[in-house]
């Protein structure tokens, strides 16, 4: 068995840090001020663009952390506690898929386009079970119209 050693780290740049700060905080602001309810509950969130602005500009690890603090800091502005544990799977599926083709794809333009409608899908559905689990069947439905 391989050890690995204490030295094995993630290395964030300041100027990637501060970027991922400045697009988390932007996505809270635009998730609070700009989103649309729906009428069985929950809402559209206009910050998730500055999620996919933040795998379109920074590595891997950097756009995560810009999902997952975006998303922490959102539901627990908003009072949705009870939903913290499917938005944090629901932000990191959405940014994950077009992270990773901006850091691995050759065809960019092509990648990203269906890497951003698979993170959309995803966290849809993350957020179906979410309301499936919360909410039932009747629940759920409702929140689709």
């Amino acid at each position: 068995m391989k050890k690995i050693s204490s030295t094995a780290r993630l290395s964030f740049s300041v100027k990637h840090l501060t970027l991922a700060a400045i697009l988390a905080a932007l996505s809270v602001v635009f998730g609070l001020f700009l989103a649309i309810s729906y009428p069985g509950g929950g809402y559209f969130s206009f910050g998730d663009v500055f999620l996919f602005l933040g795998a379109f500009l920074l590595p891997l690890p950097e756009s995560l952390l810009t999902s997952l603090v975006a998303g922490i800091l959102l539901d627990s502005l908003t009072g949705s506690f009870l939903y913290l544990p499917f938005t944090v799977v629901a932000k990191l599926l959405l940014t994950l898929p077009l992270s990773l083709a901006f850091t691995f794809g050759k065809e960019k333009k092509i990648l990203a386009f269906f890497a951003s409608i698979l993170g959309t899908l995803l966290q849809c559905a993350t957020y179906f079970i979410a309301y499936y689990l919360y909410l039932g069947l009747g629940g759920c439905i409702n929140t689709l119209f």
